[in-house]
């Protein structure tokens, strides 16, 4: 998917979630601890939430905002995330699971405030800033209920 502006970028975070979730079901499935299998469902779930809320900042944002250019930041620092299910979460244990998933959320909360650091209305600011919020605020969620799981 060609990213040229925040609109394309939104769309690009949510299919990254919805592929992941679909991953974190896959693997789940093949997953040998029990608790790997909880944990890629625990997280499939959180990551289906992102992409739903993710769709509802396109439907509700001003399309002034949506189709402001974001081509800078993605051409000097593009994202590395896996965007493919090889069965990429069968084989880790469950904190290299919780921190592989952490750390590819970061890359996205990274870029958000990027752009938030040279977005130049008030608007786009605003939607940044709930973005980063939102973001920051699932991660916390996710590692927490990682965490629980791990005490069980």
């Amino acid at each position: 998917m060609k990213i040229e502006t925040l609109k394309d970028l939104l769309e690009w975070t949510k299919a990254t979630h919805r592929n992941l979730s679909e991953c974190m079901v896959h693997c789940s499935e093949h997953h040998e601890s029990e608790r790997g299998v909880m944990l890629l469902s625990y997280l499939s779930g959180h990551e289906n939430v992102l992409a739903t809320v993710i769709q509802g900042f396109v439907d509700t944002s001003r399309a002034s905002v949506l189709n402001t250019w974001c081509l800078e930041y993605l051409d000097r620092k593009p994202i590395q995330i896996h965007d493919y299910c090889d069965g990429y979460f069968v084989e880790m244990d469950l904190s290299k699971i919780i921190e592989t998933v952490v750390s590819q959320h970061y890359q996205i909360i990274s870029l958000y405030k990027h752009l938030y650091a040279k977005a130049d209305t008030p608007p786009m600011e605003e939607l940044l800033k709930q973005l980063i919020e939102f973001e920051e605020s699932h991660v916390m969620q996710m590692v927490q209920g990682a965490n629980r799981l791990e005490d069980i």
